[in-house]
């Protein structure tokens, strides 16, 4: 199929990529007749899923059938392109009971070093495999972004690590194998969302290296997967690079701003483009984060994204309620009414669809799934998988293993209950029944404290999360003020009082997330240990567990070696609420 039998308004449509998380105040786990109308009539080209929209395998399955049943019924019969971000580690929206999340990112970069990208590999097959039986046709990861800012809120543990070369070797390594399983791969952030202390969904971060800087670091692992000529879509980020575009943009209220990468068409066109050569589908970051929305309307955020060269705005406004629904139309209109006015160009929004349609015909989105893929779906070599990575994984930072007691107790405070629990879980089977274990939650210890300072534990296990956790990450974007200050309690301020009551107790630090700054946090610990993962696993007939915490236990025990590297480097890190 052609644009040559689209309209204009369907060309902008297919252009268009919704959320469906909720509708009525209900989770869509189903698809209500509303939303399939909305897609049948105006011919949307994609929706992303989240967590609200996945409960188990067969649901999925049914909802994505669903969706693109709709889409059948539009007038161009365009099958949907349904993406979803589950990169693995710390951001995955199918449910770990259900799918594989593996350990994420930065885990695979601590084994690169005795694994090469075995990891890599094995991580993009699985998740291919599984979302492809799911019905979800695109996944926006690898993450290409080289973590190189210890405060970095909203990459850190997602990239790979800081060398862009690794950077560049894994992604590549994921991207085939993803591919390989029918599915698209996204890299992102472009051209680089590694070297900000400021999450774009709580603001608008700049990063001010001259272009020489940017062409080694975070621009080389873009670079190279693009000159491979297997990369077919790539995800801005809403960052100022004023080193590759100073120019500005007028914002609703009339002030004058950097244009952020989404919105740059020296960026986007001059240099993904025509510099790196890339020819295929450029999607937008979520434009309903702050970075975009807190200075533009949803139509003019996408007019100016359009003009510089995006192919697909992500999310651009939300629907919730029935009232919603005319929101689609307005912004069509609006859209429209920028093409006839010569704000945006009819041919390059034509060539713009023409790539849409191209990618979705290549990989034949319209082809349905079977209830019998769902057998594919976490199948216990994936889970064998799973808990190989989280082995190879864990790297020790400094001091060496403490004697483990032979009877007492064994105090464990991790950020959640759940946590210290699901290492308690591990633990208990490798040592003598006459240790016990007293476990806690940092942000909830008073007590404890209390308990433990009239009877000292043998040992003391601590773990702890940096950079804190973000307001998306805790819960979305749509209650932002509530979770930034739920964000505001994982400091670092909270480790002296645990410290300073039990300083005569052996102590293991263990970074749950990045290593910055372990020697900082916990200055006096014996031994100082890393897993990249701080998320839990559900398994039968475990209360908590996680791959990552049962592969912690058997180094903690002495049965097996940390084998990982660090693949950042061990720095302090400056404790300031602009980092934060």
């Amino acid at each position: 199929m052609t644009t040559t039998s689209l309209t204009l308004r369907q060309q902008l449509a297919q252009k268009l990529m919704i959320d469906i998380r909720r509708f009525d105040d209900k989770p869509v786990t189903q698809l209500p007749a509303e939303l399939a109308h909305l897609i049948a009539s105006s011919g949307l080209g994609g929706v992303i899923l989240f967590a609200e929209n996945c409960q188990s395998s067969s649901q999925i399955q049914q909802l994505t059938s669903q969706l693109q049943q709709a889409a059948a019924q539009s007038p161009a019969q365009l099958p949907l392109i349904i993406s979803i971000d589950q990169e693995g580690g710390r951001v995955v929206r199918l449910p770990r009971s259900q799918a594989s999340g593996f350990a994420g990112h930065m885990a695979i970069g601590a084994t690169q070093a005795a694994h090469g990208h075995r990891f890599a590999t094995l991580t993009g097959d699985v998740l291919g495999t599984e979302l492809s039986a799911l019905g979800i046709n695109c996944n926006h990861g690898p993450t290409l972004d080289v973590n190189n800012n210890p405060a970095n809120p909203v990459i850190n543990v997602r990239a790979f690590g800081e060398d862009p070369k690794v950077v560049a070797q894994l992604g590549q390594a994921q991207l085939q194998a993803m591919q390989q399983q029918g599915v698209i791969a996204t890299i992102k952030h472009f051209p680089g969302h590694g070297d900000t202390a400021v999450d774009s969904h709580t603001g608008l971060p700049r990063v001010v290296h001259p272009r020489c800087h940017l062409e080694q670091c975070e621009l080389l692992p873009f670079k190279r997967l693009i000159a491979t000529g297997q990369v077919e879509m790539v995800m801005t980020a809403h960052i100022q690079f004023p080193a590759l575009d100073n120019s500005t943009l007028a914002t609703d209220n009339g002030d004058l701003i950097t244009a952020p990468a989404t919105m740059s068409r020296l960026i986007l066109t001059d240099l993904l483009r025509g510099e790196l050569g890339f020819n295929g589908v450029v999607i937008t970051d979520a434009m309903d984060m702050a970075g975009i929305a807190q200075y533009f309307s949803p139509t003019q955020a996408v007019i100016n994204a359009f003009a510089a060269g995006v192919d697909i705005a992500l999310m651009p406004l939300r629907v919730r309620t029935a009232e919603d629904l005319s929101l689609i139309d307005k912004l069509l209109d609006g859209l429209e009414a920028a093409v006839l006015q010569q704000l945006l160009d009819a041919d390059e929004i034509n060539a713009s669809c023409q790539r849409i349609i191209s990618l979705k015909q290549r990989f034949d989105l319209a082809k349905p799934v079977s209830p019998a893929q769902l057998s594919t779906v976490n199948q216990p070599q994936h889970q064998q998988w799973q808990a190989e990575l989280a082995a190879a994984a864990i790297t020790e930072l400094g001091g060496s293993a403490p004697a483990l007691p032979q009877q007492g107790s064994i105090a464990i405070v991790m950020p959640r209950l759940e946590q210290a629990q699901a290492l308690a879980n591990s633990l208990t089977p490798l040592l003598t029944d006459d240790v016990s274990f007293e476990c806690a939650a940092l942000l909830d210890m008073d007590e404890a404290l209390v308990r433990w300072q009239q009877h000292s534990p043998q040992l003391l296990i601590s773990g702890f999360i940096w950079p804190k956790p973000g307001p998306a990450e805790l819960g979305g974007m749509e209650d932002i003020a509530r979770l930034q200050q739920l964000a505001d309690r994982y400091q670092p301020a909270l480790l002296e009082p645990l410290f300073s009551a039990l300083n005569s107790v052996p102590t293991i630090f263990v970074a749950l997330r990045t290593p910055y700054g372990a020697q900082a946090f916990a200055p006096n610990a014996a031994w100082r240990l890393a897993t990249f993962a701080d998320h839990l696993d559900s398994k039968p007939g475990e209360t908590a567990f996680g791959y990552s915490y049962q592969a912690l236990a058997q180094v903690i025990a002495g049965h097996s070696k940390a084998t990982g590297q660090s693949p950042v480097s061990l720095s302090a890190v400056n404790e300031t609420e602009e980092q934060q």
